[in-house]
């Protein structure tokens, strides 16, 4: 694996893990992403 694959899966490791712990962070996230979007 390449450098840049490996940073890309620690990345998403560390979501998954994230979505895992906090899930009202996610919420969180993904309310403010679409609010960016509508905007």
């Amino acid at each position: 694996m390449s450098h840049v694959n490996v940073q890309l899966l620690k990345k998403v490791v560390y979501q998954c893990i994230q979505m895992v712990l906090q899930p009202n962070l996610l919420l969180r996230l993904m309310y403010h992403k679409l609010l960016s979007i509508h905007i």
